[in-house]
């Protein structure tokens, strides 16, 4: 036995009255969930995700400076076992975690080490040297590694073996940084009047650094710095040297320029000190005509001159800088106990760590790169179909169609108004019908 239609309708409907409440309750769940889940989604983005990109970013781009300077280092090294290319970068990480420099900037400081002629196990032993001389200079590590390794070049103490180099390097700077507390001038320029000629002039007349340095630091004094007292040095030892052969008779008045039992220059405060007893009752003109007959030139008359006067001070500097053994540690050390600097040791100590993570995660950024790579092959092959008459045909042919999708849409809507009239007309329709039919009953 069937129930009629309309009470099949009836019973449905009252069977799933029990169920729209608990439906609308999930559903308030489940939006309820959904913002508790984006709203922790967004505090695990600010807590965790945002600092591990930004870490791995600057990682990233730590690793890839230091990389790019250490590669161009080894470059000009020759050939490089894998063995001691880890130790110059092992050694980079080191001296960077000791000074306020950052690892990317001891790696570049090799690359001058390299032009300088040092190989690679040299440059290692090097290093912390030239980072120490870096501090106590108060210049950046690239200038401070040229200018030691070009000064230590043209004194001639740039030697094969790696132990004796460093013992050479550092007696170089040693007097540099040491020369800088004494006498009105900076490191630094005491550095270039080295490499500006003074350096070479020393080493043909055979004389050691601390006696060269001696006479720069007395030049400094009367004003004449850096590149000009390089050029002034010069300028005074050659013309003593070939002046001292030629006129040997006339120097004899004046003590001589060579030691008459070594054959060797005699110390240049001796010589100075030799000229002032001898000019010291003369007037400037006097001064003047009896140095030319020594045969001083216009130009070396000019920085003689400017000497004469200084010689013990000459030898008092020249003392000194015989004792500067340590001195740039110790200034080195002096300098970078200010907050500054320690805060920046500490930035750079942060540096070689994120370069140790960025290493780590080497692989990954160049898988990423071979996706990229693919990436770009794929937007090329790409570019190549663009150019494909039969592509840009089928192009032309889906833009047609896809151009005409909005009018038969138009259309198709104002069908459907017309279909949803014609709808509400036969419903009216059915009901005027079904009105006729009742009152046909009715009668």
């Amino acid at each position: 036995m069937g129930f009629p239609i309309h009470q099949i309708f009836v019973r449905l409907g009252l069977d799933t009255k029990g169920l729209r409440p608990a439906i609308g309750g999930a559903v308030k769940q489940f939006s309820n969930m959904g913002n508790q889940l984006q709203m922790a989604g967004i505090r695990a983005s600010f807590m965790f995700t945002a600092p591990i990109l930004m870490a791995a970013r600057s990682s990233f781009k730590a690793v890839a400076e230091f990389d790019r300077n250490m590669t161009r280092s080894t470059a000009i090294m020759g050939d490089l076992s894998r063995t001691m290319r880890e130790d110059m970068v092992a050694s980079a990480k080191e001296v960077a975690s000791e000074i306020p420099k950052s690892a990317a900037e001891v790696a570049e400081g090799f690359f001058f080490l390299a032009s300088a002629g040092l190989d690679a196990q040299q440059s290692i032993a090097a290093m912390p040297a030239v980072a120490q001389f870096a501090v106590a200079g108060a210049f950046d590590l690239a200038k401070a590694t040229s200018l030691a390794a070009d000064a230590q070049s043209a004194l001639g103490l740039k030697v094969d073996d790696a132990a004796t180099n460093l013992e050479n390097l550092t007696r170089v700077t040693d007097v540099l940084v040491k020369a800088n507390t004494l006498a009105n001038a900076t490191t630094e320029q005491f550095s270039r009047a080295l490499t500006t000629k003074a350096g070479a002039a020393l080493k043909i007349v055979n004389k050691e650094i601390e006696e060269g340095v001696a006479v720069l630091a007395a030049f400094a004094d009367q004003g004449i710095k850096a590149e000009n007292a390089g050029t002034a040095l010069n300028i005074v030892f050659r013309d003593l040297k070939t002046k001292g052969l030629k006129n040997r008779v006339e120097w004899q008045k004046f003590g001589g320029v060579f030691d008459k039992v070594t054959g060797k220059m005699r110390p240049i405060a001796d010589i100075i000190g030799s000229l002032e007893e001898g000019l010291g009752d003369m007037t400037p003109k006097m001064v003047q005509a009896q140095l030319k007959m020594l045969g001083f030139s216009d130009k070396s008359l000019v920085f003689t001159q400017a000497l004469i006067g200084m010689s013990d001070k000459i030898r008092q500097y020249e003392k000194d800088l015989n004792a500067a053994g340590g001195t740039t540690g110790e200034v080195a050390d002096k300098q970078i106990k200010n907050i500054g600097d320690q805060m920046d040791i500490a930035k750079q100590k942060i540096n070689t760590a994120a370069i140790a993570l960025g290493t780590s995660l080497k692989p990954a950024f160049e898988a990423l790169i071979g996706v990229l790579e693919l990436v770009a092959s794929g937007v090329e092959v790409f570019a190549g179909w663009l150019e494909n008459p039969v592509f840009n045909l089928f192009v032309s042919i889906l833009a047609a169609i896809l151009a005409g999708i909005g009018p038969i849409l138009i259309a198709l809507s104002m069908l459907a108004f017309a279909l949803k009239g014609v709808t509400v007309a036969l419903a009216a329709l059915k009901i005027s019908m079904k009105g006729v039919l009742l009152s046909a009953g009715a009668v």
